[in-house]
């Protein structure tokens, strides 16, 4: 219990993302008046905007751990250049700004943010689980590939860690918490540590002209008045499509 609730505390500190996913027994160095991130107060101050008393972040501590993340070789987007010190970025405003963050909650609670990539990091992960060996503190992989690891029982359900974690605070995606939650168990996280996921979002374009050409607005409006009425679905979009089909034959 005393590591789970370093871990919650320590994973509140790094709101980290993009699919996160805890993993990985690990020995804690810390003794045992550890206490949950919930009550141990608040950060005065800003470590890149925004009003931090609100996120109700543990007070200054002195941990001493290295928080590991593991990735694929491949998969990890711009991680590096806000973790490894050899990476730091230049120039780049957003960057710059995400760096500048990680680089504070490292030095107010005097922890390691480390990056580990495995190539096949699915049986890494398998390997070091079945042999009760750590291998790191949380994943940071798709969606799919962190659903089929936890059938496995590869990670912590974070439901179970609610009462030493705020998992309603604002620098939690909510709508991937409630939409990747299954029954009672929810095993991936995503927040405002990175910005990848919004640059992965798919968009639907339409050709307005053609549209008023073949009376689509005169029969459900625009696309736009569609989805603010909530009825902008897949099946309205093949229906669509349905209707504007010529059998060549």
């Amino acid at each position: 219990m005393k590591q789970l609730k370093l871990f919650t505390c320590l994973l509140a500190l790094a709101m980290l993302l993009s699919c996160f996913a805890a993993c990985g027994p690990k020995e804690d160095a810390q003794d045992d008046t550890t206490t949950d991130a919930a009550t141990e107060g608040t950060v005065n101050g800003s470590a890149g905007g925004g009003d931090e008393a609100s996120l109700n972040l543990p007070a200054p501590k002195t941990y001493g751990y290295d928080f590991t993340i593991l990735s694929d070789t491949n998969g990890s987007g711009d991680m590096p250049h806000y973790i490894d010190d050899e990476n730091k970025p230049s120039g780049e405003v957003l960057r710059n700004a995400l760096y500048v963050r990680q680089t504070k909650m490292a030095e107010l609670y005097d922890v390691v943010l480390k990056f580990k990539k495995e190539t096949n990091y699915m049986d890494a992960l398998r390997t070091a689980n079945s042999a009760g060996d750590y291998i790191c503190d949380v994943t940071m992989i798709t969606a799919v590939n962190t659903f089929a690891l936890a059938t496995e029982g590869s990670y912590h359900n974070f439901l179970n860690l609610s009462g030493s974690m705020n998992l309603e605070a604002s620098y939690w995606d909510q709508r991937i918490q409630e939409e990747y939650r299954i029954n009672d168990m929810l095993f991936t996280l995503e927040g405002d540590y990175t910005y990848l996921d919004e640059m992965r979002t798919l968009v639907v374009l339409y050709n307005e002209t053609v549209y008023d050409k073949y009376s689509y607005k005169e029969s459900y409006g625009t696309p736009y008045s569609l989805v603010e009425s909530n009825e902008w679905t897949y099946n309205t979009m093949m229906e669509m499509i349905k209707e504007l089909s010529i059998d060549s034959n």
